[in-house]
């Protein structure tokens, strides 16, 4: 999670800068990176990675803060983007009869909706988020709410598609081998 922070914060926020002219860059993305990887962390280890992405939600507001110290908004900053991912995966298991904890990409089942599965928790997930902070942060609910959510879903879909092109190679070559071993 902290090296798409440091990509977006180094390759995509300058980029940006660049392009756009609202007064919005420094708060919000049109490609926000990060929230892909917590739906992927989400959807792969389930409630497992809840730890792991309010730490690295944590980390990302201290390095985004310019200072490493935590401040009062962090910590809501960071339970917000942690429930936000934590709640659709929650009420998806209680939904499918499923054990609270379960990951819902790797649950032994066909899983052929992937894609569907992880843009619904993308959308939903954005949407949570998206309120959230801005309910938070006190922010105007004309505009930025939806620039929030459009970042995270473009994001979240530049993710899908990068682990799609470099991790599914890897882990079909990875069964390809196992499966010649026995």
């Amino acid at each position: 999670m902290l090296f798409a922070f440091f990509l977006q914060s180094y390759v995509v926020f300058p980029i940006e800068e660049l392009l756009r002219i609202d007064q919005n860059t420094d708060i919000v993305s049109f490609v926000y990176i990060p929230h892909g990887i917590k739906i992927a962390l989400i959807c792969a280890y389930g409630l497992s990675a809840v730890p792991a992405i309010f730490a690295g939600m944590i980390a990302i507001n201290v390095f985004s803060a310019g200072s490493l110290q935590i401040d009062a908004m962090m910590i809501p900053g960071a339970i917000v983007g942690t429930l936000c991912v934590a709640l659709p995966l929650i009420f998806h298991n209680l939904s499918s009869r499923k054990s609270i904890f379960s990951a819902p990409m790797f649950d032994g089942e066909s899983n052929r909706n992937n894609l569907w599965l992880f843009l619904s928790f993308a959308f939903a997930a954005s949407v949570l988020n998206s309120l959230g902070q801005s309910a938070i942060n006190g922010f105007s609910p004309n505009v930025l709410p939806w620039m929030f959510l459009l970042g995270d879903l473009v994001g979240t879909i530049v993710v899908f598609v990068a682990l799609i092109l470099v991790a599914r190679p890897a882990i079909i070559n990875f069964i390809r081998k196992k499966s010649s071993l026995w």
